[in-house]
């Protein structure tokens, strides 16, 4: 798959590359937005975070390397003894060229919210100054909602159909994926949010839709939907706890209950005695019509 095909695919809009190295090209650029979509994937491999987040790294002398070569990563927020030190940060990736100016993109993580920040045509002293001030925004006018905990709009149990069998003793729901973080205002709640649903093409990883999370336009997440079975025991279980905890609450009938639920029989009562009605109505109209009709036929054979 091509470069700017997997580009695609991660979320990026206005990303098109000429060479793997990033070097100035009339028809290679990207955006901020786009960086930080690339990077949003990059962080989910162990490996890219630990090799992203290595200070210094000495690679010894063997029978290949005749000496010792040793590599000090050039990104400052991770240097305590540095003055642009920032502990949040996990990793990052510098980037510099005359035309571009200084460029960085940072993932750092705190309290178990995870942020990605990317400035670009930054000039001498400010790149890592401002990439601080964006972190230190984001993490004390937001928090991190775990979709899976929070998310009951895409259920089939919520929505009362657990109901579509797979075998004899399993069942078929749906849950949203594991470890996806949704990133709010803080004080939002998350029903607050809109979501939107599409399906996907094609079955990934087993999920079968993705949802997007957006806040007065903005979005601010993404989760995605799975089938998963369950077993009719466990159904069951939760359906008896679900029972005992109406029974506990139902202790003193609730009057009103029992006014809307009579309005509600009555409802039904009239809506049957009016169809009985019709009936009737119809039965005596086919009855007449039937006698009116043996009517005419005896005059005519009487003639």
């Amino acid at each position: 798959m091509k470069a700017l095909d997997i580009a695609k695919e991660l979320g990026c809009k206005h990303t098109h590359f000429r060479n793997p190295s990033g070097l100035e090209d009339d028809d290679h650029y990207s955006t901020a937005y786009d960086m930080c979509m690339i990077m949003k994937e990059c962080i989910k491999y162990d490996d890219f975070n630990r090799i992203g987040g290595t200070r210094i790294y000495t690679l010894e002398e063997d029978n290949k390397r005749r000496q010792s070569y040793t590599f000090v990563n050039k990104h400052s927020m991770l240097f305590p003894s540095y003055a642009a030190y920032y502990e949040p940060v996990v990793c990052g990736k510098t980037g510099y060229t005359e035309p571009a100016k200084n460029t960085l993109v940072t993932y750092a993580e705190k309290d178990g919210m995870k942020l990605i920040c990317c400035v670009m045509k930054c000039g001498h002293g400010v790149t890592y100054s401002d990439t601080k001030k964006l972190f230190e925004y984001g993490f004390e006018n937001f928090s991190s909602v775990d979709a899976k905990d929070a998310e009951n709009g895409f259920t089939l149990s919520d929505v009362g159909i657990f109901s579509s069998e797979v075998g004899v003793e399993n069942l078929v729901d749906i849950e949203v994926e594991g470890n996806s973080t949704v990133v709010v205002p803080s004080g939002v709640s998350f029903k607050k949010l809109d979501a939107e649903i599409q399906y996907l093409d094609q079955d990934k990883e087993g999920c079968f839709a993705d949802i997007t999370y957006a806040y007065e336009g903005m979005r601010v997440g993404s989760a995605r939907l799975k089938m998963k079975t369950v077993s009719k025991t466990e159904q069951s279980s939760v359906l008896d706890q679900e029972k005992e905890e109406t029974e506990e609450t139902e202790g003193i009938i609730n009057p009103e209950i029992l006014n809307q639920t009579a309005t509600t029989l009555d409802v039904r009562l009239l809506g049957i005695l009016a169809g009985v009605i019709v009936l009737l109505i119809i039965g005596v109209i086919i009855v007449v019509s039937r006698r009116k009709d043996d009517r005419i036929r005896y005059r005519k054979r009487r003639r």
